[in-house]
């Protein structure tokens, strides 16, 4: 029925507008992106935790190494998740306004870099692993020290 919406409009009304497909038309998904999402799909379900873990722990203890060394801040890895991996880096900042700062400098970067903010009030800045290119982790590392 939503679909068909715009067929009660006179043709006349319609004056070059877009095609009568109603609103769910732009919603529709099309054969690439269909595509693109099994293709996705296949390549999860071909790895696993297991797999992931390692590279997640070497990326956490590079970053960690990265960043120790700055002065008036502590860093430690992030406690595993509920899967056994290690994937964030911790920061302590001292306190909460040195934080709540490094976290607003960073996402205002160049390139931006977006934090874990749930421990900002207690001074620590958090880092995630997860999505981190090859080098990205050297350019935080220059950030904050930049910062701090």
């Amino acid at each position: 029925l939503l679909n068909m919406m715009d067929h009660d409009i006179h043709p006349a009304l319609r004056d070059g507008a877009l095609p009568p497909h109603g609103i769910g038309r732009p919603l529709k998904a099309g054969k690439e992106e269909i595509a693109g999402l099994l293709a996705a799909l296949e390549r999860f379900v071909a790895t696993s935790d297991d797999d992931d873990a390692p590279r997640l722990r070497r990326r956490a203890n590079r970053l960690a190494k990265l960043l120790r060394g700055i002065e008036g801040t502590k860093v430690a890895l992030g406690a595993p998740d509920r899967h056994g991996m290690v994937s964030r880096v911790e920061l302590d900042c001292g306190t909460p306004d040195r934080a709540i700062a490094l976290a607003r400098a960073l996402d205002r970067g160049d390139p931006r870099t977006v934090v874990v903010s749930n421990m900002l009030t207690r001074g620590i800045v958090i880092f995630s692993v997860d999505c981190l290119a090859s080098g990205e982790d050297q350019i935080i590392a220059d950030q904050v020290r930049n910062y701090l």
